[in-house]
């Protein structure tokens, strides 16, 4: 039995990343760092929150700039989490911004790696499962 089987569907990941550019190469880096997670992304926050409320995301991944204000980050987790009550958050924060918020999962540093935003988004998928 495969593991995507033994699970049942395919984990939903959403990518939400202003710069496009960003927003593509982690959508398919992280497409294929795990085959079992459907990953979309988004470079339009308010798109991005319908969005992710058409389509049940289970974890959304919130790319977050050097000048976004941490009022406007808690604001859009709130609309996050009214649409997709279950989802995990995931914040993808540049290095030198200290970002936590209560409703977040976790917060990882944009680098030029992908394995630690993978690891988040596959702990936030378990717990998603335990829950």
């Amino acid at each position: 039995m495969k593991k995507q089987e033994f699970y049942g569907a395919r984990k939903k990941v959403l990518v939400i990343e202003t710069d496009r550019a960003t927003s593509r190469w982690l959508s398919i880096m992280l497409a294929q760092a795990n085959r079992d997670w459907d990953v979309k992304s988004h470079d339009n926050w308010s798109e991005a929150v319908a969005s992710a409320a058409d389509a049940k995301q289970d974890v959304v991944v919130l790319g977050i700039d050097g000048k976004t204000q941490m009022a406007a980050i808690g604001v859009f987790i709130e609309r996050v989490k009214r649409m997709c009550p279950d989802a995990e958050i995931v914040l993808h924060a540049p290095s030198n911004r200290k970002i936590r918020h209560e409703s977040a999962h976790a917060t990882v540093s944009k680098q030029n790696r992908i394995e630690p935003l993978a690891a988040a988004i596959g702990s936030a998928i378990e717990r998603t499962r335990t829950a």
